[in-house]
């Protein structure tokens, strides 16, 4: 039975069987999960990944870009480099790409990102780490490890000078509590600028007097330039019959946050 063979077969047994093994699963680690920078236009930048291999044999990695987007449940969508309008995956230059890490050791990766002359705003990639077998050379074909996870370094990237932060929320619906049912707020969440957005809620039932008689935090809310996000807030509290107001805060790390306020009447 040859090399591959066994392989193939060793990576089989380990996915049917759903052994949960550290050796395999928790072997592989890379520092820092994100990196943000901002850059002016035409200016190269420099950052590193360190990757960690705690198992007791050594590992063969390799290094490669692809962008990100949010998909609709908010989770992030990988796509080949280039994709996207706000890519900067194909500014990244990795060194080295493909490269060993011995038992217990660990060993960093270096890479550069030079911004166009015609930057403006928020650009996003990420860099992979993912376990391959080297087993017959550096030369030959890559085999991706079946049991192997691969590690992704988020890349944030802002253009100095032409970022600009803004939002809307729009399309405020309430189901006042019950009985049964806890408060209930919906809406949308528009990033109207051009970088990624970070917000962080707070919801304040009051009266029209300023009393408050509930607050409830939530987010952080994240999206990328020309998203919408659809978001909910539940309450777990009574209210008396009468007329009140759920006020909206939204802090987008910018001096002026968003607030919006909508009329409710428990009955």
């Amino acid at each position: 039975m040859g090399k591959r063979t066994v392989f193939y077969a060793i990576t089989l047994v380990l996915l049917i069987t759903f052994i949960p093994s550290t050796t395999y699963a928790f072997a592989l680690y890379i520092a820092p999960s994100s990196f943000k920078k901002s850059a002016k236009p035409g200016d190269t930048i420099t950052g590193s990944v360190t990757v960690y291999n705690k198992a007791d044999y050594a590992m063969g990695i390799r290094a490669y870009e692809q962008d990100w987007i949010y998909d609709e449940d908010g989770t992030k969508k990988f796509l080949p480099p280039g994709t996207t309008s706000l890519s900067c995956a194909e500014w990244i230059n990795i060194f080295p790409r493909k490269f060993t890490v011995a038992a217990q050791s660990e060993k960093s990766v270096q890479f550069t990102i030079t911004l166009p002359e015609d930057a403006e705003g928020g650009y996003y990639a990420v860099i992979f780490f993912e376990s391959i077998d080297m087993s017959e050379g550096e030369g030959e074909r890559d085999i991706t490890v079946g049991f192997a996870a691969r590690l992704g370094t988020i890349v944030y990237l802002e253009t100095e000078g032409s970022s600009v932060k803004e939002g809307e929320i729009e399309g405020i619906s309430i189901r006042p509590p019950s009985a049964n049912t806890p408060f209930l707020l919906k809406f949308t969440f528009k990033n109207k600028g051009n970088t990624f957005l970070k917000a962080e809620g707070m919801l304040n039932i009051m009266d029209d007097d300023g009393n408050l008689y509930g607050r409830q935090k939530f987010g952080p809310i994240m999206t990328l330039p020309g998203d919408e996000n659809e978001s909910k807030v539940e309450w777990f509290g009574d209210l008396e019959k009468g007329e009140y107001n759920a006020v909206i805060t939204l802090d987008l790390g910018t001096d002026m946050p968003i607030v919006e306020e909508e009329k409710f009447q428990v009955k």
